[in-house]
C-alpha cells in the first residue's frame, strides 16, 4: 500500500476500532443474539482485582493488530512518532482491563473516556495514514 493513503481495508479497520471502542466506552449498547460489546469474554483476578476484557476490547486490539499488519508496519520502518503512536494506542486499548488506575481515569469517568476516545481514533487514523 502507498503511503498517505487510505484504503478500502483502512475503513473497515478504522470503523471496526470506532465500533469496539464505542461499545468499550458504554457508549452503544448493541446486542446482536444476546451478544453485547461490553459482555466479558475473559476475566482475569489477582491480588483481589478483577479485570475483564470485553468483546468491544477485543475488536479494537483485532483492528489495531490488522492496520499495523495490512500497511506492513514493522519497527525498522517505523519512524519515532510511529513507534509511540502505536504504543500509546496499544496503551490505551489494553491498560483499562489490566491497570486498576487507568480504568478509573478511561472506562469510569466520562471526560477520560472522551479523551481517551479522541486520542485513540487519531492515532489509529495516523498509523493508516502514514502506513
Amino acid at each position: 500500500m502507498a503511503r498517505h493513503t487510505f484504503d478500502y481495508f483502512d475503513m473497515v479497520f478504522l470503523g471496526l476500532f470506532v465500533f469496539g471502542s464505542i461499545g468499550s466506552f458504554g457508549w452503544l449498547t448493541f446486542d446482536l443474539f444476546g451478544i453485547g460489546l461490553q459482555d466479558t469474554l475473559y476475566t482475569f483476578a489477582a491480588d483481589g482485582y478483577t479485570t475483564q476484557f470485553t468483546i468491544g476490547t477485543f475488536l479494537m486490539l483485532v483492528a489495531v493488530v490488522a492496520v499495523l499488519v495490512t500497511n506492513d508496519l514493522s519497527l525498522s520502518f517505523m519512524s519515532g512518532t510511529q513507534i509511540w503512536m502505536a504504543i500509546a494506542v496499544g496503551w490505551l486499548v489494553l491498560s483499562p482491563p489490566f491497570v486498576p488506575l487507568m480504568n478509573d481515569l478511561i472506562i469510569q469517568n466520562s471526560l477520560g473516556s472522551i479523551v481517551a476516545f479522541v486520542i485513540q481514533s487519531t492515532g489509529l487514523t495516523q498509523l493508516i495514514f502514514e502506513g
